[in-house]
């Protein structure tokens, strides 16, 4: 068990967390054990208690740093005698090899470099440096320590041989981009590699959405339009004396307000192509910053098919058609399962999925069934038992009934408007285990909710999370 602090809503919390390691799924799971409340306030009122808990299940992390960090100090203060601990300080700090072992793969089996080459031959700007060793070591490191390409090189010297020594961050820059330039290729050359490497099948198909947000106030609809605009003024200062006279304000307000130049603006804007920096709903609840939204496929073995990278402010729903479609002509992938999770369920997905002879496995929150459901299929004694494959009866449990989905209106691969539902399975489970975590998280919630009462806390509009405990008078 360990502490955590969370900050929720601008407040930190203090939680007693318990951590465990499923074998067979290879997932860890944590449940909250014990909720403090405010850290502020439970360190104020309870100083003895919060020392003697941080003693006891205080930060396994901090705690091993310091262990490094105090082995450093010895070794560099103890002068001759240094050498007698150097072999603890190698211990704490092993030179890795992990991309000279992933070497062999990249070049014999993958043919990566040999791609890569073949690549580079190609372009008529052919790049000064070794595309494929920096591919390789930061691939490693997605693998063995994932982290910023900043701290990649950073990193560098703690790998055998230094493989970064000579590369400067431009160089890392200027690498991603010609890879982003040659994604299509790369990507077709190494799904060809595993197909003849592996018995791949693409039957079954994971297909998932994320988002990353940008640190920066302005998304490039802003961006776009205010170089748009500095390009116009460059050209009406060279054309006409009172132009250059004029501050930046002044001659916005000029382009504004003259046609002309407004549609000169337009056009530059049109062929600046879409903006993909852009406000959206954000996973991580940061709907200050503009994110895109990116949407990854992957086989049975979770090594990636495809992926695409969308505009923030597109629903993932409705990409879903655009990159199922793009991975069925690439790759010419037929009769696959589609699993999907449920912020991808909606009835044209679905029904573009059956239009493509495609099967599917989505999930479907509990909290969207249709009253019918809620009042005559939940009632835990028509459940059954799961069974594994060897006879064993699981605690986990589970329902099939028929289902349909609503109405709803679908664009085909021909391009023709279809509105129907579509006649499906619905697979109910149950798990104890997750009812006990979800009761402990709503216990959580209403501890926050309580707090926010007591201390006449305002809260926005939007009632999610703990939120929804709480009566607003406005």
């Amino acid at each position: 068990m360990f502490l955590s602090k969370q900050k929720k809503g601008g407040i930190v919390y203090l939680y007693l967390i318990e951590s465990s390691y499923d074998r067979e799924t290879h997932t860890r799971h944590k449940k909250i054990v014990k909720s403090f409340g405010q850290y502020e306030a439970f360190a104020k009122e309870h100083p003895d208690e919060l020392r003697k808990l941080e003693d006891e299940y205080g930060d396994q992390k901090n705690k091993a740093q310091q262990v490094r960090e105090k082995s450093i100090t010895e070794f560099f203060h103890t002068g001759e005698q240094g050498t007698n601990i150097a072999a603890e300080i190698n211990s704490l700090f092993p030179q890795k090899i992990a991309h000279l072992l992933l070497r062999k793969i990249w070049d014999d089996e993958l043919l990566m470099s040999r791609h890569l080459s073949y690549l580079k031959s190609r372009d008529s700007n052919p790049v000064e440096f070794n595309v494929s060793n920096l591919a390789l070591y930061f691939s490693t490191l997605k693998i063995v320590n994932p982290c910023s390409y900043f701290m990649g090189l950073e990193l560098s010297p703690r790998f055998l041989g230094d493989p970064m020594s000579e590369v400067s961050s431009d160089d890392v820059y200027r690498c991603l981009s010609y890879l982003s330039s040659h994604k299509e290729q790369l990507f077709k050359h190494i799904n060809t590699r595993l197909d003849a490497l592996t018995d791949r099948k693409h039957s079954l198909i994971f297909y998932d959405c994320t988002n990353c947000y940008f640190e920066t106030p302005y998304n490039d609809s802003y961006w776009y339009r205010k170089k748009a605009l500095r390009i116009i003024r460059k050209q009406l200062r060279k054309l006409d004396a009172r132009y250059a006279a004029m501050s930046d304000r002044e001659l916005n307000q000029v382009i504004e307000n003259t046609p002309d130049y407004s549609v000169q603006v337009d056009e530059l804007l049109e062929a600046m192509g879409e903006p993909f920096r852009m406000h959206g709903v954000s996973k991580e609840k940061r709907t200050d910053l503009p994110l895109v939204s990116i949407a990854l496929i992957i086989d049975e073995n979770a090594i990636p098919i495809d992926f695409e990278v969308y505009a923030g402010n597109k629903s993932e729903k409705k990409t879903m058609v655009n990159s199922i479609r793009a991975l069925k002509e690439k790759y010419q992938v037929n009769n696959a399962m589609v699993v999907a999770d449920s912020g991808l369920n909606s009835a044209p997905n679905l029904l573009m999925l059956n239009d493509e002879k495609l099967g599917f496995s989505v999930a479907k929150s509990a909290l969207s069934f249709e009253k019918k459901i809620r009042e005559q299929e939940l009632e835990l004694s028509t459940f059954k038992n799961m069974v594994t494959d060897e006879g064993e009866v699981t605690p986990y449990r589970y329902k099939i009934i028929d289902f349909k989905t609503r109405k709803a209106e679908f664009t085909d691969s021909k391009n023709q408007v279809h509105k129907k539902s579509l006649d499906c399975k619905l697979l109910i489970t149950f798990s104890e285990k997750r009812k006990e975590r979800d009761l402990a998280n709503l216990e959580a919630m209403l501890v926050q909710a309580q707090d926010a009462v007591i201390q006449n806390k305002e809260i926005t509009h939007k009632f999610s999370g703990w939120k929804q405990f709480v009566e607003t008078n406005t």
